[in-house]
Order: C-alpha cells, then structure tokens, then sequence
C-alpha cells in the first residue's frame, strides 16, 4: 500500500463524535510493516482513529469490538485466515455494514480475490497506487456512512426498549386485572375479545382454548339469564326495578356452560 502523503494536512479533514473510543477507528491491513505506518501517518494527520493489524485475525478480532471502516489490500486474500475474516464480517447485526475500503492492483483477478469481492457487502474498490487524497476521500466516506447507520442503531435500541416497556406495561395491567372480583376483558377495535381475566373463566366455567371471542360472551349471557330468573326475573321485571343482584357462586372449570 503505497501513497504519497505530500500535501495530506491541507485535505478536509473529519472528526466524528464517537460514542465509544472504537467506534470510528479504521481498521488497517496493509501488507508491510512500512505499509502499516505510512497509512497510520496519513490517517493521524486528517485526524482519523486507525488500529493497525497485523493480519486477518487479528482484523477479525477487532471487527468484534468496533470499527468505523476497514481499510485492506488484495495482499490480504492470501492470508491463510481469510475465511476467519469473511465470517466476522458475516456476524455483524442487522443494523451494521462497516465499510470497506479495498485497495486492488490492476490486472486480471484472482478466482480467491473474486470470492472474496463478492461476499463483501458494503465494498468500495480503489487501484493501488492510489492518491492520498482518493484515499483519504474514500476513508471519510465511510465514516460519514458509518454514523448514519449508529443513528440507525440508536433507533432500533430505542425501539426494542419502547416494546419492553410496553410488555412490562401490558403484564402488569393483566396481573391488576386478574386480581379484581369483577369480570374483564380486553378486545380489538373490531371487537374481537382476544382476552378475559382469571375472574370470567371462574364465572363461566370455561377454559381459554374453549373461550373464543363470542363463545366465552354467549356463555356468561346464558348463564346470567339463567340466575336471573333463577332469582325471580318475572316479578323483578313487573316491578320496573332497574337493578338487581342474586348469588354468583364460580363454576369449576370441568363443568359445562350451556
């Protein structure tokens, strides 16, 4: 990986604000030790993080704790760890793609460097030599990028914590609920019951899998009219009395509500 950096402090320059201190290094893999440093060089006076590795697991390491970029050369499909690389990059979650910043020769590849290429996802591909400025363009590119997609993170945490508040929200509600003396239910806009408390099924007899939506309705209706005129329904009504009251004694749930 050989690039002037004659002119690099008069680039534009970039300075992310990191949540954490790794997540917008750039992960380095050149093939020499000269290679290594001249690249930190370049990326320190554009005042870029960089974790120079030493080969592909090493790299592979890194991508589990945190990257803002990854910047490699197709010296790197040769190292025998290669495949321990592609996997690392495989397990990112759903939010992440880290960039990819590939330095090629030109010419003709090779099958190992096609594979390679074409299970990279978010790839951006430069010919080696390359300018300082081509790469550091490209290096911050994928920075820019890269926070989008922890904005994108931030969203998907606070969404998953959104619905955890709201399972926590829903449980403690039917735990109140199943509590009270008095029959409850919860049902959909359409009014499709989807739910009754502890106190229907011990009022009605029956099961959750035998209480479906109008079923468990049309058990507590008839087994109300029955205690109603059970209780003197007939002389309640000639009386025009607008309430009425008569013992409710729970069914068991082996019993028939009919």
């Amino acid at each position: 990986m050989r690039t002037s950096i004659k002119g690099a402090s008069s680039l534009a320059t970039m300075s992310p604000e990191a949540n954490s201190a790794h997540d917008y290094r750039v992960l380095v893999l050149a093939p020499t030790r000269r290679d290594r440093e001249v690249t930190r060089e370049l990326l320190q006076r554009a005042k870029i993080s960089c974790a120079l590795c030493q080969g592909a697991l090493s790299m592979a390491a890194e991508i589990e704790t945190a990257a803002g970029a990854i910047l490699l050369t197709d010296a790197a499909f040769s190292d025998p760890h290669i495949d321990q690389l592609l996997a690392a990059l495989s397990r990112q979650p759903p939010w992440s793609e880290v960039p990819i910043i590939l330095l090629c020769r030109t010419g003709s590849p090779l099958p190992v460097a096609a594979r390679v290429v074409d299970s990279l996802r978010n790839v951006t591909v430069l010919e080696r030599p390359t300018s300082s400025r081509t790469l550091l363009s490209s290096v911050q590119a994928a920075l820019r990028a890269r926070a989008r997609q922890y904005q994108l993170r931030e969203q998907f945490e606070a969404l998953r914590a959104s619905e955890a508040a709201v399972r926590d929200s829903e449980l403690q509600f039917r735990t109140m609920v199943n509590s009270i003396p008095q029959l409850a239910w919860m049902a959909h806009p359409d009014g499709y019951i989807h739910w009754y408390n502890h106190r229907w099924y011990e009022y009605t007899g029956t099961t959750p899998k035998r209480c479906r939506d109008g079923a468990g309705r049309a058990c507590m209706i008839r087994r109300t009219c029955r205690r109603f005129w059970s209780a003197g329904g007939r002389q309640l009504l000639r009386a025009r009395r607008s309430t009425w009251s008569f013992p409710c004694a729970p069914r068991t749930a082996g019993s028939a509500c009919s």
